[in-house]
Parts: C-alpha cells; sequence; structure tokens
C-alpha cells in the first residue's frame, strides 16, 4: 500500500497490512478458509462453510477470510462470506477492515455489499486512513457516492499528515472524485501538514555530505499540479481552491507544475486563473534551457521530462500575457529532497534574479524576445550589469550537474537560438543603447573590450557605440583591451561559463585581437610587435594568438 505526503517525492512505501501466514504449520486456530480464499477457490470456500467452519477464524495478523477476499478484490467469494455471517467489521492486528481493503483496491461490488452488510463506512486505520481516502485514491467513483450517501465524513484527516480524500483523488489525478466529494461539502483547500524534520548541512571537510528536503504543506491543486493531473485541477478550480496558495517554501502550484515539466498543467493554472507573481516565469527560462542530462541537485535523480502539447516558449509567451513581471526578482528557494549545503550545485541558495536576466544569461533568444515584448528593460543594469552585457557574456548556468566533471556539456532538450550574437541583436533591435553606462560608466563595449570579444566590439561599433568614452575611472575600451583598470563584473548569479576569457588570477590581461579591432575601427595605427611585448600577459606572440578573440 501506498500513502501519500506532502514533500516533492510523490508516495511513500509502508509495510504491507496484509501478512501471509507461515507455511508448514497451522495456528491453533482452524485457518483453511482464509487459506481457501487466498488461493480463490471458490468451492472450497462453500464446502468448508457448509461443514461449519468458523467463517470468522483469524491467522497470526488477526487477518479474515473476508479481509483477503477484500484484498484479493474477489467479490462473489465475499459475497458467500457474508451470507454466511461474516463479521464485516473484523479488523486485523493493523486495524484494516474489509471495507477499507476494498476501497483501496477499487472493489465497489465488495464495498456494496459490505455497506449493505452493516459495515462502518466511519471506521480508519490507527493512522487515519478511512474508507473513502482509500476509495478516492484508487478512483472508485461508485464506492465514493455510496461511502458519501452512506454518512463517511468527506473532511476527514488521516493523523500522519492532515491529508484528505480530496488530497488523495488529486494526487491521483480523479476529477470526477473530487468533484463528488466536494459537491457533498468537502474542502478543497486544506493544507497537508508542514514537514518538522530538521534542514541539515553536514559532512565531511570537503562537503560531500548533505541533507535536504521539501517542506511540504501542500494543498490538493499542488498534488495536482505536480502531477501534471488537468482534470484534477479543473475539478479543485471548479470548486474554488485557492489558486495562489503558498507553502512554507514560498512554492505556488504554478511552479511546482513548471518544476516538474507539466507545462500542459501550468498552463491549465493560468487558464484557471492563477497568479504568475510568483517565480512560475523564472522556473519556465530554466526549464527551457534545461540539459538533456539536467539533474534535480545531484546526480543521481534526472530532472523531470514529460511530453507537453504546450511548449517552454509557448509557456512563457502565455505567462507574460497572463502579468507575469520579467523584471521582477524570483527570490525563491527550492529544496530538493536529499540535497543542500556545501557543494551542492546551489540547491538551497535564494534565486535572487529576474526572468530577464536568466533569459540574458542563458542568451535564449526566443525568452528575450518574448520578454522584450512585454516590458523587459533593455537598458536598466542588472547586478551592475547593462543587458547587452550579460547577453553577450557566458551564458548557461543552471541547477544540479549538467555537463559532468570537465565533459562538454549534453546538448538542451529544446532547440532554440542560443548565441550571443542573435541575444545581442534582439536587445539593439529592442532599443537597447549601445552606449548605456553601468553604474561604474562601463559601456557594452568597455566589456566586449575587456573580454576580447571581437565580434561583439565590431557590432557594437556598427551600431554606433562610441570608442573612445571613458569609464568613471577615465578608461576607454582600448585601455580596458591593453589591461588597464579593475576585472569586469561576474556575471549574474551562476553564470556557469566560468571567468570570461582573459581573466585569470592575474586580473585584467591584455587582449591583442581587441586592441587589434579597436585600433583600427579608431583609426590608428596597429602596435609593432615591441609595443605588444611591452603589454605583458597574453600580449606576446602578436595580435593573431591573443586569448578570447572571435
Amino acid at each position: 500500500m501506498f500513502i501519500r505526503h506532502s514533500g516533492f517525492v510523490t508516495v511513500g512505501l509502508v509495510t504491507l497490512a496484509l501478512v501471509q501466514p507461515s507455511s508448514g504449520r497451522l495456528s491453533a486456530a482452524d485457518v483453511r478458509l482464509p487459506q481457501a480464499v487466498q488461493k480463490a477457490d471458490a468451492a472450497e470456500v462453500k464446502r468448508l462453510i457448509a461443514e461449519h467452519a468458523d467463517v470468522n477464524a483469524r491467522e497470526a495478523d488477526g487477518s479474515t477470510a473476508l479481509l483477503w477476499a477484500a484484498y484479493a478484490g474477489n467479490a462473489e467469494i465475499a459475497r458467500t462470506l457474508i451470507a454466511a455471517g461474516a463479521d464485516v467489521n473484523a479488523a486485523n492486528r493493523y486495524g484494516l477492515t474489509p471495507l477499507i481493503q476494498a476501497a483501496r483496491v477499487g472493489a465497489s461490488g465488495i464495498v456494496d455489499a459490505l455497506v449493505r452488510a452493516g459495515a462502518d463506512v466511519k471506521a480508519h486505520l490507527p493512522e487515519g486512513e478511512t474508507a473513502l481516502m482509500a476509495a478516492s485514491g484508487s478512483g472508485d467513483l461508485a464506492s465514493v457516492k455510496l461511502l458519501i450517501t452512506r454518512g463517511a465524513d468527506v473532511n476527514a484527516k488521516e493523523v500522519t499528515q492532515n491529508q484528505t480524500a480530496v488530497m488523495w483523488a488529486a494526487d491521483a489525478g480523479h476529477g470526477d472524485i473530487i468533484r463528488a466529494l466536494t459537491t457533498a461539502g468537502a474542502d478543497p483547500s486544506v493544507v497537508a501538514l508542514p514537514s518538522q524534520l530538521p534542514r541539515s548541512i553536514s559532512g565531511d571537510a570537503g562537503g560531500r555530505m548533505w541533507t535536504d528536503h521539501a517542506s511540504g504543506g501542500l494543498d490538493a491543486l499542488m498534488f495536482a499540479a505536480r502531477q501534471g493531473h488537468i482534470d484534477a485541477i479543473n475539478a479543485l478550480a471548479e470548486a474554488k481552491a485557492n489558486l495562489n496558495y503558498e507553502n512554507p517554501d514560498h512554492m505556488t502550484a504554478l511552479m511546482l507544475a513548471v518544476l516538474n515539466d507539466h507545462a500542459d498543467a501550468a498552463d491549465a493554472l493560468l487558464q484557471r486563473g492563477a497568479s504568475t507573481d510568483d517565480g512560475a516565469l523564472y522556473e519556465a527560462v530554466v526549464l527551457h534551457n534545461l540539459r538533456t542530462n539536467e539533474t534535480a541537485g545531484e546526480a543521481t535523480r534526472p530532472r523531470p521530462w514529460h511530453d507537453n502539447k504546450v511548449s517552454p516558449t509557448a509557456l512563457i509567451a502565455h505567462l507574460l500575457e497572463h502579468g507575469a513581471d520579467p523584471n521582477r526578482a524570483a527570490t525563491h528557494v527550492i529544496h530538493f529532497d536529499g540535497t543542500g549545503g556545501a557543494g551542492a550545485a546551489a540547491a538551497n541558495v535564494g534565486i535572487n534574479e529576474a526572468p530577464f536576466a536568466r533569459a540574458l544569461r542563458a542568451q535564449d533568444v526566443e525568452a528575450i524576445t518574448l520578454m522584450l515584448a512585454h516590458g523587459a528593460k533593455p537598458n536598466e543594469a542588472v547586478g551592475g550589469q547593462l543587458p547587452l552585457a550579460i547577453a553577450m557574456g557566458a551564458g548557461g548556468g543552471g541547477r544540479g550537474f549538467a555537463g559532468g566533471f570537465g565533459a562538454q556539456p549534453a546538448g538542451f532538450r529544446f532547440a532554440g537560438d542560443r548565441t550571443p550574437a542573435a541575444a545581442v541583436a534582439a536587445l539593439l533591435d529592442a532599443g537597447a543603447d549601445v552606449n548605456a553606462v553601468n553604474d561604474a560608466g562601463n559601456t557594452p563595449l568597455h566589456a566586449a573590450a575587456q573580454t576580447g570579444n571581437v565580434a561583439m566590439i565590431r557590432l557594437f561599433a556598427q551600431r554606433g557605440a562610441k570608442l573612445e568614452t571613458q569609464n568613471k575611472a577615465g578608461f576607454t575600451a582600448l585601455d580596458l583591451a591593453m589591461g588597464k583598470g579593475a576585472p569586469a563584473p561576474a556575471p549574474a548569479r551562476g553564470g556557469g561559463g566560468g571567468a570570461p576569457p582573459g581573466r585569470g588570477p592575474a586580473g585584467p590581461q591584455p587582449q591583442p585581437q581587441a586592441i587589434a579591432a579597436l585600433r583600427e575601427l579608431m583609426g590608428l595605427p596597429p602596435l609593432s610587435p615591441e609595443e605588444l611585448q611591452n603589454l605583458g600577459g597574453a600580449g606576446r606572440g602578436g595580435p593573431g594568438r591573443g586569448r578570447g578573440g572571435n
């Protein structure tokens, strides 16, 4: 038997509540009848009843023949036992009754027979599981309706997680059962218990041991969204469930749908009116730029990957159309179960980055273009860098091991243009000012010069960049190309590509190819080999051997 809980993992295994009898030796009780039921031998069952075998005989764990019939979903034998006087409420050692077991396996015929014979519809296991919960999880609509008419409590909660029948139906995707429950008065917005486990960040000196977990506290809509059950989402929305509830981790149903690669479910939530004032847009950009081998925080668990009719770019577009702000910084923290702490791929680090900045870092031309059409600010510095400077930078980034240890990164899950030139061109076409300055007075040309990006130097010059603009420290782009000035700022949050070319531990390095390009564009003669040699560092060998030139 599986029960649901309120973390990110869908189900947890519990001990089966029926125990096979030991072979070779009978207990003091006559257990021939339970054994005949286990063999599905209807003729033997009838023969034993005719011989007056004890119809309520119990095995060592308290299981009766009727409980075994319910376990097997054998309606013929169950009716025979009930007619012979079997106790319909006899629970085994674990508190499991025939009614709850029949509901677990979706045996509506047995449920009907048991209820007609007086089975207690409000009976529950010590953990609180009721027959209504079991039937809701198994998808047995007929039994759900019958139990409701016989007085089952539609808002009963099991005691380990405070989950309800609506939650069990939502997690399994049974929209018809959700509708039956909520029509009968079930509350669609009950919240499960948050986790009480402490977060532990510990381990050896290398940080190779860590523990983290999601905080739980999900509601039924979040169960449905996490599993991608659209009909359940619609049923809960029809019942006026809270579409915008945030759990203790500040996750919403919309975010859970995106994080679990259920773009269709996310789109259904949007159509139902879910607010976009959360981190869903940011996560949609992350989703569009996942590698084929992306993992959830650590190397053993792949990120979810499902077939969806709605593509990530279409989802980004729909989020923007429904009011998502590309400039709003996402501040949520993702707690992947089993990860976190030292060296855990930033799994428990706050994001603190806008969706637009994430798209720029990924050089995701489709996302950048969509966001520019919906209010993204092409001339506003992000983390000390101008959008043009970010777009021409290292790009990439993400969570988990995506490319192995020093290996070439895997391909992207979703095709798209992620070239620096196209990303920069999209910004320029949308009105990005090639001469805009950041807080340090640097223009995009300064950034291109310092990183030795000749292609961008020429593109900016073609788009009207002023070649002799000085930053606040008095340096021109050519000065920076020659190794003067302070290092350029690092890319915003986890650029993923390492330091830009030419920036090693020693600080700014001369960029011979950038020097040559800038001097050419400025109408200056090229430097002599001796002059290049005097620059030191990367200047040795002439302009044809510089680092980072394009």
